[in-house]
């Protein structure tokens, strides 16, 4: 894995935790992934990247999207729409309404594209 990857790496994981995604369950893992490789090659569709991370993680698709799912689903209980909505500077949703992964990943590439400029500091 190259420096720029671990460092992409790095910034993804706290981005997620300042999200409120619990690094404790296991979509964490599987959003990292998913993110990262979406970030490095923005041609490839999600329906791409989940058998990469199914075989890089052991675990099959299915799994992987329930996991990310609830991962999300927590996140919005802990107030992650407000913290996107911050980071964003932007109203994402209504109230009650919790991000489906394809959303979720896809504001995350937006705001990645618009805003990492390879520091570690997350900016709101």
């Amino acid at each position: 894995m190259s420096p720029e990857t671990q460092k992409l790496g790095t910034y993804v994981a706290k981005l997620l935790i300042f999200l409120g995604v619990s690094p404790r369950v296991s979509g964490f893992g599987y959003l990292k992934e998913i993110i990262t490789i979406r970030y490095q090659d923005q041609n490839l569709k999600l329906s791409q990247v989940y058998p990469l991370v199914s075989k890089s993680f052991g675990h099959p698709e299915d799994a992987i999207q329930t996991a990310i799912r609830t991962a999300l689903k927590n996140s919005y209980n802990q107030g992650g729409n407000k913290q996107l909505e911050a980071l964003l500077g932007t109203k994402i949703s209504q109230a009650e309404y919790v991000l489906s992964p394809r959303e979720f990943l896809g504001l995350i590439g937006v705001y990645l594209n618009d805003y990492w400029d390879g520091s570690l500091d997350i900016k709101v």
